[in-house]
């Protein structure tokens, strides 16, 4: 519709300007929660609006607002080769496919790292029960560190003028989720809520399982930044030996990209195979990796973590997206009876999930997630698993028996085993 308008009036110029507004938390998490479990969207009324006069007694960090690249069509039609006054419907497609990535990626280029995200980031991206605050601050630090090797910019409440972080910013942010209810500060001798006289940091902190998707609202801010790793580290920490040969590695990156394609944003105008071996030589000049005669293997690490502490970190930063395609996988036993519209699979893979996070199946409560079964099955259309006709999925003529819907699950499911 914008580029209609833009189109019709050439003789003005129009400016496509990417915004990114970060938040440290939702103000309207609660809803945004529900509505990623299943849940409809309520609808927006004055009525609503003085009812959200409480929102004013919390606190919801800060808003963090960065500027892009900004962007023409002319300059756009002129990447592509295009005639602004001759354009035809494919043409006119591939242009606002061009603006719409051009807009993403530099969305993702600028947004800034929080207090806020890179403490949700923290919380939620490892195997303990619970974290101490030297804990939270040493995994923040070398995480942030990493992201600002990548070009990744930083709020100024985060840093210091050295570029280390502030341990008060964190402590704010982690006070803040407490408030919210979705952080429990605990005595690790009582096992009980940390009194409120104790002095901030002290103590164990522990996300509360049934909020962890709210939380995640506040990671997902900047889990962009560690994708290319994870993927990386998710190929190699989860194969079967623990050196692995790098054109395996290759081919298990590629297949989860592949399947996360709809999920995340790769660099821009780069093939697969650049990308690939840019990053794997990066993790091997940082010593997350190590060359072996036989392939590459955990390094020797940097920063006080091991190599393979680096990697189950990366690898635990996704972990969430690979236990809610597994749950899509299995809930297309769904289909085999009748094909089911896109809200009734998503019901049943939401019920599904909650069933498999219970009996242990999946360890992440986030991962039973409306948008990401959603781009799951839409991923599963394009890996051809099923068809997507008139609102509706069905299974694809070669899908019909167990046997193969385990093989499909079980595609996803091997990137979820670390061997010991």
């Amino acid at each position: 519709m914008f580029v209609d308008g833009a189109l019709a009036m050439s003789e003005r110029p129009c400016f496509f300007v990417p915004l990114s507004i970060g938040y440290e938390r939702l103000i309207e998490a609660e809803t945004y929660e529900r509505e990623l479990q299943g849940g409809d969207k309520p609808k927006e009324d004055a009525a609503g609006l003085l009812r959200s006069s409480g929102v004013l007694r919390h606190r919801y960090g800060r808003i963090n607002l960065q500027c892009g690249q900004i962007l023409t069509l002319p300059e756009l039609a002129e990447e592509l080769g295009l005639d602004l006054g001759a354009l035809t419907p494919a043409k006119r497609r591939g242009l606002v496919t061009r603006l719409g990535n051009r807009v993403m990626d530099e969305i993702n280029r600028v947004t800034a790292i929080t207090p806020g995200a890179l403490t949700a980031l923290v919380l939620l991206s490892h195997e303990q029960r619970g974290l101490t605050f030297a804990e939270i601050e040493g995994r923040a630090a070398r995480l942030l560190a990493v992201a600002q090797k990548l070009g990744a910019r930083t709020s100024p409440t985060l840093v210091t003028p050295t570029g280390s972080v502030r341990p008060e910013s964190l402590r704010e942010s982690l006070q803040m989720f407490v408030d919210a209810g979705l952080v429990e500060a605990l005595d690790p001798d009582r096992l009980s809520e940390l009194d409120p006289r104790t002095a901030p940091g002290e103590g164990v902190y522990a996300t509360v399982e049934n909020k962890r998707l709210a939380l995640d609202t506040s990671k997902n801010v900047i889990v962009h930044f560690f994708v290319e790793r994870a993927l990386v580290a998710i190929a190699v920490s989860t194969a079967p030996s623990h050196i692995v040969a790098v054109e395996t590695v290759r081919e298990r990156v590629r297949e989860l990209s592949r399947l996360f394609k709809v999920e995340f944003r790769f660099r821009a105008g780069a093939p697969f195979d650049s990308i690939f071996d840019d990053t794997l030589d990066t993790m091997r000049a940082e010593g997350e990796l190590a060359d072996d005669r036989l392939g590459v293997t955990a390094g020797p690490g940097h920063r006080g973590w091991s190599g393979r502490e680096w990697l189950l970190a990366y690898s635990s930063i996704l972990r969430n997206f690979v236990e809610g395609y597994r749950i899509a996988a299995r809930s297309l036993a769904e289909l085999r009876e009748r094909p089911l519209a896109d809200k009734d699979l998503v019901r049943k893979g939401l019920s599904l999930g909650r069933r498999m996070f219970l009996e242990g199946s999946i360890r992440r409560w986030e991962a039973v997630s409306k948008p990401i079964l959603q781009n799951a099955y839409e991923a599963f259309s394009d890996l051809g698993y099923v068809v997507h006709r008139e609102g509706k999925y069905y299974l694809a003529p070669d899908v019909g028996t167990q046997q193969k819907l385990d093989e499909i699950e079980a595609t996803v499911a091997k990137y979820l085993l670390v061997p010991s």
